[in-house]
């Protein structure tokens, strides 16, 4: 892009939102995107632009949208601003009988023990997706990958060690008696998937009701209300086929509609939240991309599989970022208990996080209209939407209606 053109597409800045009603945020989504760039993808959203600090850069940086100049995310407590490289692997600890895990794991099983007993074909069902998704690269896997490397990593492993003294609150006491700290730091990858399945199905069971929450207070609209019944829907269609659907989404379904409220009336914080909660189906299947049967060309899939895998594990890692922020936002605006959060929250560069978001997103659609076969494109772009509030979508509902008995007159 040349300097002239840089200087034409400068984002706008930040300021404080006020509230308005929930159509009008489709609008600046886009502009979050881009700046003031009008460009359109495949499908009629706005193309981020390269942000304004934004360089010539070399075609290895141009594959990460972490490595991207300026987009690199900032993170509030010092240190680079650029995306630690990923942490050797460490083998996992084994498991000790008796440990707060197997506790966590059992009470996940007893919450969600009634439908699998009742279905006679459960093996053969579980079997089936068993091997749809060893094809696929296990999901968890990846998810994996991306925690580790934020918890590892020298900006990121405060945000990860508040985010997880947070999240652990909500383990059923029950679990808590059993031995579980504040953080995951002594658990292996599938201990702490257990106690993260834990706590999102416990998350889930309590209503989002006002009426049921005495302390719940009036807020301008409904919208947190529906971000995290949307969270939590998508989250419950996902969780049995993908297990580490948990790992990647606990912070948000632990979340009340006030604690999000007090994040979603900032600007770049709720285009954010758009962006990524109307994606939760999406993120989960993207480890279709890592299956040869997903692809058009075996040639092509050979030659490009480690690229698109490390371009995923990067999407990932900037959804958990994102995530961890707000849950550690929401909780230093809500309890003075925890204002020492406030230190590890990326409050003044957000936008670069969010950002960071889209563009890695951008550039796994292309890859998925470029090298996807066709019923694999369909399915996967299907699920490339932003979030709608209830009443959006009724909306949506009426008007689509209106047109189809239109077409029949």
């Amino acid at each position: 892009m040349s300097a002239v053109a840089e200087q034409q597409h400068q984002p706008p800045q930040a300021q404080d939102y006020q509230p308005r009603r929930s159509s009008v945020f489709r609008k600046f989504v886009g502009r979050l995107r881009t700046g003031s760039l009008t460009k359109h993808n495949h499908k009629g959203s706005l193309i981020p632009d390269t942000h304004d600090d934004a360089g010539p850069q070399d075609k290895s940086q141009e594959t990460s949208p972490m490595n991207s100049a300026g987009m690199s995310p900032s993170y509030g407590f010092g240190g680079s601003s650029s995306s630690p490289p990923h942490s050797p692997e460490v083998p996992p600890r084994s498991r000790k009988t008796g440990s707060f895990s197997a506790s966590a794991a059992n009470w996940t099983a007893k919450i969600r023990t009634g439908r699998r007993e009742s279905n006679t074909n459960t093996a053969a069902a579980a079997a089936a997706a068993a091997g749809a998704v060893l094809e696929a690269g296990d999901p968890a896997t990846l998810w994996n990958e991306a925690y580790d490397s934020l918890r590892d990593g020298q900006d990121t492993a405060k945000l990860v060690s508040a985010y997880e003294s947070i999240v652990t609150r909500e383990l059923p006491k029950q679990v808590r008696l059993s031995g579980a700290n504040a953080s995951f730091s002594g658990c292996c990858e599938q201990e702490r998937l257990d106690l993260l399945t834990t706590i999102t199905t416990a998350s889930m069971t309590k209503s989002l009701d006002p009426e049921a929450d005495p302390e719940e207070v009036d807020l301008d609209d409904d919208t947190a209300r529906d971000m995290i019944a949307s969270t939590r829907e998508a989250v419950e269609e996902q969780l049995e086929e993908y297990p580490a659907t948990s790992l990647a989404w606990a912070g948000l379904c632990t979340m009340t509609p006030a604690a999000l409220d007090t994040v979603i009336s900032r600007h770049d914080w709720r285009g954010g939240l758009i962006h990524v909660v109307g994606r939760v189906s999406w993120y989960m299947q993207l480890g279709r991309l890592v299956a040869p049967s997903s692809w058009s060309d075996a040639g092509e899939f050979q030659s490009q599989q480690a690229e698109v895998r490390r371009d995923i594990v990067d999407l990932y890692r900037n959804v958990l970022e994102f995530q961890m922020n707000c849950v550690c936002a929401a909780a230093s605006s809500t309890s003075e208990r925890q204002a020492d959060v406030a230190d590890v929250v990326c409050w003044d560069d957000i936008r670069s996080v969010v950002r960071a978001v889209m563009r890695a997103d951008e550039a796994i659609i292309e890859t998925v209209c470029r090298c996807c076969a066709t019923e694999a494109r369909r399915a996967l772009l299907d699920l490339d939407k932003d979030f709608k509030t209830l009443e959006e979508r009724q909306e949506e509902e009426e008007a689509e209606k209106k047109a189809q008995k239109q077409s029949k007159e």
